[in-house]
């Protein structure tokens, strides 16, 4: 018994004369216990809310709180420090998560009797403590993941849009519950958006700590407008004369519902189909438009300029010859000799027939100089400038000898 005392006296001794100086500085009250009364972590990924309280107990006022950065075997950084108070109890706040400093937290807390001399350990002890390892967490970032989101085009060209949102389970992170709104409309539960109109649109996703995230989510132009072409093109036509027109519609979406026909109008048969007929007495030049729509209210137009040309003049004939024998009641004319009289102009071509119903000519003379007629007899022809044509009509008077 006698010669543990003897050891432990001599361990203080030793103790004592090799840390005399620090004994000697390290003098008042020392701190007792420090800890970690609070941790508020970051509401929101990459905010900076966080906070951490400690308390002390013991020690000499005035403390200061020293807020550093525990890089582990990267070193300590200084990161926030209080300022001298005599608060027993003290908040780091405004303060970024963990995984935004790289590193823990560290805390330091030094009273008024801190030494920067003697064997730290020591005064550690007596006048400093510290805590390790302190760690912010914060939620995942709120994120939208486009594999589950269903974006639905619009097809409409007129009246309310068919594009759609709908986000089914695609948004994750944060803190749920979470809602949704779209280009800075009210914030709502619902998950789906109807009758978008094609175009961008920014989504913002709302968490139960009301932290947000903005998305721009695009929704396609699905429009299919219809293609038209009027034929024919270029339309040259005769007065009196139907010509069909055709629209051709082709393509879009269902049933063409409208068809329309504008400008000079008057000489279509109809102005609510694709083919009507254009016939008109009044030559000249006409502009007309069609415009065909889809069910999606998509429309197509195509414009066409038909040109109404002038018949040539064909004036009726009534020549009057001998029989070429006594009572034969016939003679061999010759048709073309009458052709200056019909019309006479340049650039004019003639054919000869034998019928005309006042519609179609038929049974064309074959040698029409040298034709052989009866009393009475009536022949046609046809007058062609290249454009039109007119038909004139030829009575034969074959009178006896």
């Amino acid at each position: 018994m006698k010669k543990g005392i003897l050891l432990i006296v001599f361990g203080i001794f030793t103790w004592w004369g090799s840390n005399h100086e620090a004994l000697a500085q390290c003098t008042g009250t020392p701190i007792t216990s420090f800890s970690i009364t609070n941790v508020q972590d970051v509401t929101c990924n990459g905010g900076s809310d966080g906070s951490i309280t400690v308390e002390i107990v013991g020690g000499e006022a005035p403390y200061v709180y020293e807020l550093n950065v525990d890089f582990g075997g990267g070193g300590i950084a200084p990161f926030l420090n209080s300022p001298s108070t005599t608060d027993t109890e003290y908040t780091f706040s405004g303060l970024p998560a963990e995984s935004a400093t790289g590193g823990s937290y560290q805390i330091i807390v030094k009273t008024s009797n801190s030494h920067t001399s003697g064997t730290p350990a020591l005064i550690k002890l007596c006048s400093e403590r510290q805590i390790t390892n302190i760690d912010l967490n914060q939620p995942d970032p709120i994120a939208l993941d486009a594999g589950l989101t269903t974006i639905v085009g619009n097809t409409k060209c007129t009246g309310l849009p068919d594009g759609s949102i709908d986000l089914n389970a695609s948004v994750s992170g944060g803190t749920g519950p979470y809602e949704y709104s779209l280009d800075g409309g009210a914030f709502s539960a619902s998950t789906s958006f109807t009758v978008l109109l094609h175009g961008d649109y920014t989504l913002t996703v709302r968490d139960a700590q009301a932290c947000t995230q903005d998305f721009l989510i695009t929704i396609p132009d699905n429009r299919v407008a219809p293609t038209t072409t009027i034929s024919p093109d270029p339309a040259e036509v005769c007065i009196n004369t139907d010509l069909a027109l055709d629209g051709n519609p082709v393509g879009g979406s269902g049933t063409f519902t409208t068809h329309s026909w504008t400008g000079d109008t008057g000489p279509l048969s109809a102005t609510n189909i694709a083919n009507p007929t254009f016939n008109t007495a009044t030559p000249g030049v006409y502009n007309l438009t069609y415009t065909v729509t889809d069910d999606n209210g998509c429309t197509a137009t195509d414009d066409i300029t038909v040109t109404v040309n002038t018949e040539p003049p064909a004036a009726d004939q009534t020549p009057s010859v001998c029989e070429d024998a006594q009572g034969s009641g016939q003679a061999v004319v010759d048709l073309t000799a009458l052709e200056g009289s019909i019309n006479g102009g340049g650039g004019i071509t003639y054919s000869w027939y034998l019928v005309y119903d006042g519609v179609t000519l038929s049974n064309a003379i074959g040698t029409p100089a040298a034709y052989t007629v009866s009393d009475g007899e009536i022949v046609y022809a046809e007058v062609n400038d290249g454009s039109c044509t007119n038909v004139a009509e030829v009575t034969y008077t074959v009178n006896p000898l």
